[in-house]
């Protein structure tokens, strides 16, 4: 004899609930955002806590870091001084220059005068040049140089190297001025200096000065330069 069973009875009952319905718990739970510190959140210095590990676990490291703080400080300092240092140096050594511009010029205790000796020809005519020194106002300038300079060429030739005195004349032919045409006055405290070339004070013309007068005597030139002087304000 054949048991039957109802069709109804043959249904099985899950109490799970059914995996679409997990599902949708699931991705719930995982909008479902819990409110973090604000270090883990990126709002805050992450590396204050990294260095706060640090220094307990290994506080040598910090020391070291001071120490190597201390040192690029100190080491900055020092090359500030030194070219401090440097700097003064070179202002020391550095010559003023100054440009004569006129036929009568005078700075720093220093006078120069021109005037022009006209010969019968070019080639025998000849440009005076008066050097003054006043000792009260420079004493501690004791030799001088003058300089023949190509301004194109920058090509230089000495033609004089000598103790400086109160009062010094110069004699050059008008013709020598035709390539060299620069002159550079050097003025120098010491003969150590004045071998080593280290002038205190450097006046330099561009060729004759226009305004030096041209003359037909020495009688003439002579009178000229003793007033000279007395005309420079």
């Amino acid at each position: 004899m054949k048991s039957t069973i109802p069709e109804r009875s043959r249904s099985f009952f899950d109490p799970a609930p059914p995996r679409c319905a997990a599902g949708k718990k699931l991705a719930l739970r995982a909008q479902t955002v819990f409110p973090a510190a604000a270090s883990l959140r990126g709002q805050g210095p992450r590396k204050n806590i990294d260095s706060c590990f640090r220094d307990v676990l290994f506080p040598e490291r910090c020391g070291f870091k001071k120490k190597i703080a201390q040192g690029k400080i100190a080491v900055t300092v020092a090359g500030l001084a030194l070219l401090l240092v440097l700097a003064a140096g070179r202002s020391a050594l550095a010559a003023t220059e100054l440009h004569g511009a006129d036929s009568s010029f005078r700075a720093q205790g220093i006078t120069i005068l021109w005037a022009i000796l006209k010969g019968p020809t070019e080639a025998s005519t000849q440009v005076y040049i008066r050097i003054l020194h006043d000792k009260g106002a420079a004493p501690s300038l004791a030799f001088f140089g003058v300089e023949a300079v190509d301004p194109f060429s920058k090509e230089r030739a000495w033609m004089i190297k000598a103790p400086l005195w109160e009062n010094q004349t110069l004699q050059i032919l008008r013709t020598d001025f035709q390539e060299k045409t620069d002159r550079w006055f050097h003025f120098y405290a010491d003969q150590e200096a004045l071998e080593k070339h280290q002038p205190v004070l450097t006046i330099f013309y561009h060729g004759v000065p226009d305004t030096a007068p041209e003359l037909l005597s020495e009688v003439d030139i002579e009178a000229y330069l003793l007033a000279a002087p007395l005309r420079i304000k």
